[in-house]
């Protein structure tokens, strides 16, 4: 459940935040018709200590989303390096296999233009691509059977 829960998307971040305040402002109203008007004047150095208590409330929960928001920017900007590497990796490594390597060539270039054509479109709507998924498996399978000859493989 809690993976679902992601605050730095508007459709969940934006309603938990007005519920947050909803919430903080009908129990205020209750609070005010149970002890009353007077008592409350009688009181009112209270409320400063209450904003105060409310503000970093609220401070400290967009400072979380903000947070969780840049670690997921962050580990995305990351993974999409890596995978580029590895795919340069495979690519560039695939000439010790004459025999092997215009399959595995074909397959990184397929890959690559799926993922920069297509996949990123469809990442944004929370989608991925089959094409892609079905042309890395194509390649997995290709190098898995792959049987080295000499030292140099």
């Amino acid at each position: 459940m809690s993976q679902n829960f992601h605050l730095d998307h508007y459709t969940i971040g934006l309603p938990f935040i007005l519920l947050s305040v909803s919430l903080v402002l009908w129990t205020q109203k209750l609070i005010c018709g149970y002890i009353g008007k007077e008592r409350l004047k009688m009181t009112h150095e209270v409320a400063g200590h209450y904003l105060a208590l409310v503000g970093t409330f609220y401070a400290v929960l967009l400072g979380l989303v903000v947070f969780d928001a840049m670690s997921k920017f962050q580990e995305a900007e990351k993974t999409v390096e890596n995978e580029a590497k590895h795919m340069l990796t495979v690519y560039s490594l695939s000439d010790q296999f004459p025999d092997q390597s215009p399959y595995i060539k074909e397959h990184v270039r397929e890959y690559a233009d799926e993922v920069v054509n297509r996949e990123l479109k469809l990442m944004e709507e929370g989608d991925v691509s089959d094409k892609a998924r079905s042309t890395i498996l194509s390649l997995v399978s290709v190098v898995k059977a792959i049987k080295p000859v000499g030292e140099n493989q």
